[in-house]
């Protein structure tokens, strides 16, 4: 494990290195997390679990240590090589940036993850955020908006009546047809969602996810309540059909796991 003293200007972030640790082992990680409201699932030890078997990619994860033994921040990071691209290392997906509530500790976070990058000779370092909050923290690393997001509110409780009357006629509709929405409960179930899954990108001219993503999410997540698949199935004459699906992360707030996000990429 790597570890460093960085130069500081008071006593009190002196006091403050930065180590590199295994999310999976170290439960200082997930505890962080459940301190933030801030924080994303793809920041959790299950999703970069997820991200190191599926893909390959080699873990760097850091954190920010007092002297203590306290965690003041966190930064997921993996190193990747590609065949174009070369070695990069990057914040896993969609959106995992740093997690701190010090801007300091931000600041120390991307300045070692930078010289970490320079040190395997690395060509792009680069993490995805939903703010502007880490603009020119370090030098001249800045957002540069990279996906485009909408958002709508919704009620705690929702209710059909004050929704739009052509939903309510197509809810009613759908009902009426036989149409049932209930949540998956199996591995064969994530088999038969995933073959629409491909149907579909395959109709959008869009490249798929592995089919290995989803089967260790699926493994990792969902026995955890960190992960659910709705389905949406035509019933007649007590045969089903599955004809929708929406797979999602179920912490802090619900998160689509095969729509894509939005945030910024920061480039140094």
């Amino acid at each position: 494990m790597k570890t460093e003293s960085l130069p500081t200007t008071n006593d009190e972030t002196s006091s403050l290195r930065i180590i590199q640790l295994n999310p999976r082992t170290d439960p200082r990680w997930e505890a962080f997390l459940s301190r933030f409201s801030t924080s994303v699932i793809y920041q959790h030890p299950a999703w970069l679990a997820v991200m190191e078997e599926a893909y390959g990619y080699t873990p760097m994860h850091l954190a920010c240590e007092d002297s203590a033994g306290n965690l003041r921040g966190i930064l997921p990071l993996f190193s990747r090589h590609g065949l174009r691209s070369g070695k990069q290392c990057i914040s896993p997906p969609l959106v995992a940036g740093p997690l701190s509530d010090d801007r300091r500790v931000d600041t120390i976070l991307i300045q070692d993850a930078i010289e970490r990058s320079r040190e395997i000779h690395a060509t792009r370092f680069q993490f995805t955020n939903r703010s502007t909050h880490f603009n020119y923290l370090v030098n001249d690393v800045v957002g540069v908006p990279q996906h485009e997001t909408y958002e709508l509110a919704l009620p705690e409780q929702p209710d059909l009546s004050q929704m739009d009357a052509r939903v309510r006629r197509a809810v009613k509709k759908a009902a009426k047809s036989g149409l049932q929405v209930r949540p998956a409960e199996t591995m064969r179930e994530l088999r038969v969602w995933y073959l629409l899954y491909l149907e579909t990108m395959r109709r959008l001219v869009v490249m798929p996810q592995p089919y290995k993503v989803f089967e260790q999410a699926w493994q990792r997540l969902h026995a955890r309540g960190l992960l659910r698949l709705m389905l949406a199935e035509h019933i007649e004459a007590g045969q089903r059909r599955l004809v929708a699906g929406f797979l999602y992360f179920q912490w802090g707030t619900p998160s689509p796991i095969c729509i894509q996000d939005g945030g910024a990429r920061i480039r140094i």
